[in-house]
């Protein structure tokens, strides 16, 4: 059995001041005449040093851990919701979130349509892609974007807030976003997210 951690100040030591005879650096097996507190650092029964360690996730089996989720734009502002589903698509809201691993779960959402922007930015916004040939640069508003491609309009926002990486685009392929209440995701069985 391991004494009790005990300080006993040795003869003919003054405050401050080491005795001649008594070595300069701290040994472990004297436990009577000092105590050592490493920080992170525990003591079994023989003195054995335990370190803690940080939990890192292997990356397998991944796709086993996810959860689907389902969202309701209706209502919804875009960049509000656009951040919101950012975050879970990247995995930030668990304990497990590794920032070189794909953790995040698949997001459903319904009611693209029904997304409202603040301010002026509904006639004001422009989308803006090139088409890869010489002055190919086109640009729609986004009131124009909303009635013919309003699934778009999230999609762009959502991914602009995820890495611009091969990580960032497989975050991505889990967004799924459809126009209605409708959408093919039943057996998944998703659950449903109130923002």
């Amino acid at each position: 059995m391991v004494p009790a951690f005990t300080w006993e100040r040795p003869p003919n030591d003054s405050i401050g001041v080491r005795p001649q005879e008594e070595p300069i650096c701290v040994q472990l097996d004297n436990l009577h005449v000092h105590f050592v507190f490493f920080p992170f650092v525990f003591f079994k029964k023989d003195l054995e040093i335990l370190c803690m360690q940080t939990f890192v996730p292997s990356g397998k089996d991944l796709e086993q851990s996810r959860k689907w989720v389902l969202i309701d734009a209706d209502g919804k502002r875009v960049g509000r919701l656009a951040t919101a589903v950012a975050r879970l698509l990247m995995g930030k809201t668990k304990p497990s979130y590794t920032p070189f691993l794909d953790v995040g779960d698949h997001v459903v959402i319904i009611n693209a349509e029904k997304v409202v922007f603040t301010g002026n930015k509904l006639k004001d916004k422009v989308y803006r892609h090139h088409t890869g040939w010489p002055g190919g640069l086109k640009e729609i508003a986004a009131e124009r974007l909303i009635q013919r491609h309003p699934e778009r309009v999230l999609e762009q926002a959502i991914r602009g807030m995820l890495p611009k990486t091969k990580l960032g685009r497989k975050m991505g392929k889990k967004l799924k976003v459809y126009v209605g209440s409708d959408h093919p995701h039943q057996a998944q069985r998703p659950e449903l997210l109130a923002l």
